[in-house]
């Protein structure tokens, strides 16, 4: 018959272990990056809302002042895409224990449409760079930013939909966040399939739908961030 010290000892050595494998779990996960991207989702929404405003209205008051003013528009385009880029990596932590797959989809999605983003402020820089030094005419490389545009808004537009689906396919059918997501994602589709359909065969929608989805998507980010703030996410 073993005594009960022995026994003891051995629960103490398990919960010793235990404790050893928590803490050497919670410092392999203290550096990954999802916490930190969760606790400011909601304000990286707000923020990416706002920036998509102040990209249509900013070049519209410089428009006086420079012949450059619409490369502040893209420079502000592209800062929003990256802040509502991070709000979308934010949502994963969740959105992996509800949908793993959908999760991933949506997260390759948002670093797509943040990685085009960078790319597209680094090509503004340049070219006002260039010509500032070189004292030349500001070149507007529309080919290029078509590109990093489609990008973009194909990354935004798929990340919003898997994000949101993941939210409410696995949780309650009011979700507002979910809901949300999924309806800007699903007007951002119509521009970006417009565009494939433009370089496809050469026809389509009036510029007028673009602009209509962006400024769709700019409520909408605004409202994904607020329905955060009041939603599961933790508080900022």
């Amino acid at each position: 018959m073993r005594s009960p010290c022995v026994g003891s000892r051995e629960v103490t050595r398990m919960e010793n272990q235990s404790s050893g494998t928590a803490v050497e779990y919670e410092s392999e996960t203290s550096h990954l990056p999802w916490k930190w991207l969760e606790r400011r989702a909601a304000r990286a929404f707000v923020l990416g809302g706002v920036l998509l405003v102040a990209s249509a209205l900013v070049p519209i008051g410089l428009a006086s002042v420079t012949e450059w003013s619409w490369a502040s528009g893209l420079v502000l385009v592209g800062s929003s895409v990256v802040a509502i880029g991070v709000g979308l990596l934010g949502t994963f932590p969740q959105a992996r224990d509800q949908a793993p797959w959908l999760a991933r989809v949506g997260a390759l999605c948002a670093t797509v449409a943040g990685v085009a983003a960078v790319g597209l402020i680094g090509l503004v820089g340049t070219a006002v760079t260039a010509a500032v030094t070189l004292d030349a005419a500001l070149p507007k490389p529309m080919g290029v930013f078509q590109v990093l545009a489609l990008a973009m808004a194909s990354g935004l537009a798929l990340g919003f939909v898997s994000f949101g689906v993941a939210r409410v396919r696995t949780g309650s059918s009011s979700d507002t966040p979910g809901r949300l997501l999924v309806a800007g994602g699903v007007v951002l589709l119509v521009p970006v399939l417009g565009e494939l359909l433009r370089m496809g065969i050469g026809i389509g929608p009036p510029p007028w739908v673009v602009f209509g989805a962006l400024g769709v998507l700019a409520l909408d980010s605004l409202a994904v961030g607020h329905s955060f703030r009041t939603a599961s996410l933790p508080p900022l």
